[in-house]
């Protein structure tokens, strides 16, 4: 069952991952995340600009916003 589908049944959205999105070029989906138009999974995810560091279990992007409740990051290896 997806995260979406988890999501709007019964279950609280507190007990189901966040997922957040950071990237410097436009996502494959050909439109924003969170367009009226986007499928239902998609706008599960929030969008976040490029990453300028990560220190501990923080994320600080380029706009001076930050995360610290991030568990697991992938990192796409070409940008590596």
């Amino acid at each position: 069952m997806s995260l979406h589908s988890r999501r709007t049944s019964s279950q609280t959205p507190a007990t189901l991952p966040k997922i957040y999105q950071s990237a410097r070029s436009a996502s494959n989906l050909g439109i924003p995340f969170d367009a009226p138009d986007s499928p239902d999974w998609a706008k599960e995810v929030k969008v976040f600009p490029p990453i300028r560091k990560v220190e501990d279990k923080t994320i600080t992007f380029e706009d001076g916003s930050s995360l610290d409740d991030v568990d697991t990051m992938w990192v796409h290896p070409r940008f590596i």
